[in-house]
């Protein structure tokens, strides 16, 4: 089974959770979008790789009510990363680029202390799927390319923030187990800042 049908697999089984979510509790249902900034951590943001230069994210969600200040929401993600530095030695000039295409589909639960949702701070904890996509190129007097696609599952954990009913704001560290690039382990947990509207 190739990259691209595990990844469309992984799409289409949280469209499905979505849509049978939304068959049954239609009325208490909040669709969402998310805008993120993400600071690589771990290996994927040493000096050699990412060096922690900050990666952008979008995304969306749905908010389904459980009772009692708790809330499953459904959410996809891609974020990308990218690197480039330009060199020259001995009058040849090269340029290499690094690229990280990340996308994730799982689901986190919140937890409202004050017992109602989108109202105060709130606490999350998650499970999911991730892809991630590496592309190194080097062009200039020679060339050199490589790309890799190595998938992982993630847990996160988090704070949040409710500003309006709205619009919140999150803090969702990400924890990755290793992808392996070019027969390195790659450690690629990540610290994210989101923001979030729903209708």
């Amino acid at each position: 089974m190739d990259r691209m049908t595990i990844d469309r697999n992984g799409l289409v089984v949280v469209l499905l959770l979505m849509g049978v979510a939304s068959a049954g509790r239609s009325q208490a249902l909040r669709m969402g979008l998310q805008l993120t900034i993400s600071q690589p951590q771990g290996d994927l943001g040493a000096e050699d790789l990412l060096d922690h230069k900050l990666g952008f994210g979008v995304g969306a969600n749905l908010q389904i009510p459980m009772g009692r200040g708790i809330a499953l929401v459904p959410r996809i993600d891609y974020t990308l990363y990218s690197r480039e530095d330009s060199t020259g030695v001995y009058g040849v000039s090269q340029t290499a680029k690094l690229k990280f295409n990340v996308f994730s589909g799982g689901a986190d639960f919140n937890y409202y202390p004050g017992g109602t949702l989108n109202q105060g701070f709130y606490g999350l904890l998650g499970l999911g799927y991730s892809s991630a996509n590496y592309q190194f190129d080097v062009d200039g007097a020679w060339h050199l390319s490589d790309r890799e696609t190595k998938r992982s599952v993630y847990a996160a954990a988090g704070l949040g923030v409710c500003y309006s009913r709205r619009l919140s704001f999150e803090l969702r560290y990400l924890g990755v187990n290793a992808y392996t690039f070019a027969a390195r382990e790659v450690s690629g947990p990540s610290l994210n800042i989101s923001i979030l509207f729903r209708d």
